[in-house]
């Protein structure tokens, strides 16, 4: 199986996955939220991470407390991703404007590396 980061990339670029690598990459990304809530409720206990911070969380729920992550449990995917599905004819240009970006600063340094 692919990794994960070459999956997800498909998905960006509205690519079609087997349905095995997204279920298990749904999972494994469900898993790394679990343990980045886990890391952040450290830091918030032992006071190193800055109120800010955690008011930020909850600029997009105004007058209820609540992180991005419950809201999108709450949403359909498409719902969620709104203007940046992967189907949508602006998300699929602006995915192609980025990766020919990318190309060029790839080919100008590899232009350099041989210079």
């Amino acid at each position: 199986m692919r990794q994960l980061n070459e999956i997800i990339i498909d998905l960006k670029e509205g690519k079609k996955v087997e349905y095995e690598e997204a279920r298990l990459s749904c999972l494994v990304l469900r898993d790394l939220l679990f343990f980045a809530e886990g890391d952040v409720k450290h830091l918030f206990e032992d006071n190193k991470l800055s109120r800010l911070l955690v008011e930020n969380e909850y600029k997009d729920q105004p007058g209820r407390m609540g992180r991005r992550h419950i809201c999108a449990l709450h949403k359909s995917p498409e719902e969620w991703l709104g203007n940046h599905h992967p189907d949508n004819p602006d998300q699929k240009r602006f995915m192609e404007i980025g990766n020919k970006i990318l190309d060029n600063v790839i080919k100008k340094c590899d232009t350099l590396k041989k210079d």
